[in-house]
Order: structure tokens, then sequence, then C-alpha cells
């Protein structure tokens, strides 16, 4: 059991922080976590597996991650082309029978909080095993066969319940497929760690170092303190939630290319900077990472409790997304408190 526990707590991690710190499987209808549970877990642990297994690196995660959103969002509960189901289609943007401002928000929302951050925080949590497996070929067969029924489950849930009678275009459902299998084929087409780590010193010992391999010279950038990191964090993936808030003339193309473009820019800004402040060398630490994830779960929490059960009948639906919040802050404050600890103790010794 112990061994495989980093694995279980991925498994368990990633249904509990999409869905349940966001009020989206609210206490009265637990039950529904009979499929959330191996669709988040199953497709969690599946890519970072994968992952890991090649010796691939945190872009592999997040392109896997895109590709996770898509077959969630787009093959298994339609929402992305639905302009009904969750009221997509009045954020705006739709067009080509898609809803391009929820596409964003879910790809978004699933890259970072369904998928790398629970793998995140799980390998924080396991230092040790932080590169490793956590699972054999078995278990990875049977993560696979739950990830399977639970998106199984939850598809046929929304085709003959929640949004009866609307079946997406097979000409989108086309394109959806061959947009996951694109994003998988880049993903595990990227060098391993270790291979692009060697190839760097090689090039730093020759003096022909790109400018990503800089650190490997001792000579960094300056990174922001772990405080400065997370609010960073808070207010980069907090700006991605105002795409639910435009004004109603930028909802409507050609003008809802500006919030598009804008997205996609802020996108590309804090991919480079995070590619930069994470770099080999230049000083980033693990309790950088735990305020990255204090940063986003801090924004998820609040979506949670002010808009997503803003109109729920159920006041103890808010009471436990509230609590399972609160936990959820105490649990990290305890945990940046001993990493904190821990540190101390290594540098006096």
């Amino acid at each position: 059991m112990r061994k495989f526990l980093p694995a279980l707590v991925l498994f368990l991690l990633s249904p509990f922080i999409a869905e349940i710190l966001l009020g989206a499987t609210p206490l009265s209808n637990f039950s529904s976590l009979f499929f959330v549970i191996p669709l988040y877990g199953g497709g969690a642990l599946l890519i970072r597996e994968l992952v890991r297994r090649r010796g691939l690196d945190w872009i592999s995660i997040a392109l896997l991650g895109v590709a996770y959103a898509i077959i969630e969002e787009g093959l298994v509960i339609q929402s992305l082309f639905n302009p009904t189901l969750f009221g997509a289609a009045a954020y705006g943007g739709r067009a080509l029978d898609v809803n391009w401002i929820w596409t964003l928000w879910s790809v978004a929302y699933h890259t970072v909080v369904s998928i790398s951050i629970p793998i995140l925080l799980s390998e924080l949590l396991f230092p040790a095993e932080r590169k490793l497996p956590w699972t054999n070929t078995a278990g990875l067969i049977v993560v696979a066969i739950l990830y399977l029924i639970g998106a199984l489950g939850i598809g046929l849930a929304y085709r003959f319940v929640v949004a009866r009678g609307f079946n997406a275009p097979p000409v989108l459902m086309i394109a959806a497929i061959c947009l996951v299998a694109l994003l998988a084929v880049v993903a595990f087409s990227r060098p391993s760690t270790a291979s692009r780590v060697e190839r760097a010193e090689h090039k730093a010992g020759s003096g022909l170092a790109p400018a990503e391999v800089i650190p490997l010279t001792g000579q960094t950038e300056p990174i922001p303190a772990p405080g400065w990191a997370g609010l960073f964090a808070f207010m980069a993936f907090g700006a991605v939630t105002l795409l639910f808030s435009l004004p109603q003339v930028l909802r409507q193309f050609p003008l809802a290319f500006i919030p598009i473009l804008l997205y996609v820019l802020l996108a590309a800004i804090v991919s480079y900077l995070l590619r930069r402040w994470t770099a080999r060398g230049a000083g980033w630490s693990d309790r950088h990472s735990v305020a990255l994830v204090l940063g986003v779960l801090l924004v998820v929490m609040l979506d949670g409790f002010f808009f997503v059960l803003r109109g729920s009948q159920i006041p103890q639906d808010r009471i436990f997304q509230a609590g399972a919040s609160l936990l959820t802050l105490a649990l990290l404050a305890v945990f940046a408190v001993r990493m904190s600890r821990r540190r101390s103790g290594e540098s006096r010794s």
C-alpha cells in the first residue's frame, strides 16, 4: 500500500481539486463522483505515469492536459459545441458551432487545475518518488480501464439525461480526435529531460549555450520570492476567469477576437516566465511551487463559492464547498510550514 500511496493520492486529488473545490460536484450530487473520480483521477495519473516513464518534462504534461480537456469537454461532455449546456454560448464567441470563450476557459482550467496542479502537489508530497513511476504495467492498465469507465459513464449521462438530444456535428468530433492525436504525438516526441540536460551541458562547455541554458553557467535571472510567485499565479489564473465577465460587445465576432487574442498572449507570457523561472539552476524551490498551487487554488475556491454555487438553493452545498476549501488552505499552510522548517534544518546542517 505504501508503494502505491502516491498514485492513490493523485487519483483522489485531481477530482477533489477540480470538482469539489470548484463546487462543480456539490454535496447534493455526490453520487456522481462514482464516475467523476475515475475520469479525473485516471486521466491525471495516466498522464503523470506516461510522462515520467519516458523522462519527459512539464511541457509534455501541459500538452497532454490540453488533450485531456478536449477529450472531456469535446468528446465526452460536448460542452465545447453544445450552445445550451452550462450556458456556454451565452459567454460569447460562438462561431462554426464552437463555443470559443468557453473552450478557452475549459482548456485552461483542465490543463492547470485538473491535471498540472494535482500532479505538482502530489510530487511535492512525495519528493523521494518525484521522478519515479508510481504504478507497474498492470496498475497502469487498471487505471486506463477506470478512466475509460469514467468517460463512458459521464458521456452516457450527458447524452441521455443532462443534454438529451444533442449530438455535435461529426466533422467537429473528428477534428477534436485529430487534435488530441496531434497533441499526444507532439508531447511524446519531445526529447527526454536527461538528453536535453546532456545536450545543454555539452553546448555550455563548448561556449555555444543557447539562452535557455544560461542558468547552467551560474549566471541566473532574478526570480520572484515565493509570495510574489503565488500572487502572480492568483492574478494570472484570475484573469482567465474574467472571460466569463466580458461586456456584451466583446461577446460577438469580430470583436470577440480581442479577448481571445489577449488570452493567447497571457498564456504565452505565463508559459515563458514559468519556463525561465524554473530553468535548471535558476533557484526555483518547492516553496515557490507550493505558492503557485495556493495562488491558483484560491481562485478556484473563490469561483466555486461566489459564482458556481451562487444560485444554489441547497445551503449544505455551499457549506460543504467552503469547508473543503478551508481544510485545503489549512493543510497547505501546514505543508508550507513543515517545508520551511525542513529547508532551515538542511541549511544549518
